[in-house]
């Protein structure tokens, strides 16, 4: 819900005639950020969010095992 909020006042801003630099000062975020969400329409802001599931982290694909140490040896951090 936050970013649909950001992406609002990033497009408002924009067609009102604020350069990218000055919509990242008004809302206190990054340049990088704005220009990311800058050229995106409504369509394009739904396919990005459908694309930005979780990513899948280096040890996901040991979980189990460690999990099973974890059981095995409680003392270990």
């Amino acid at each position: 819900m936050v970013r649909w909020k950001m992406y609002t006042q990033i497009y408002q801003l924009r067609n009102k005639g604020f350069n990218k630099s000055q919509v990242a000062r008004q809302l206190g975020i990054n340049v990088k950020t704005v220009s990311k969400y800058w050229e995106l329409d409504a369509e394009g802001y739904a396919e990005l969010l459908q694309q930005s599931g979780r990513r899948s982290q280096k040890l996901d694909k040991y979980q189990d095992v460690i999990l099973s140490w974890l059981r095995e040896f409680p003392d270990i951090s």
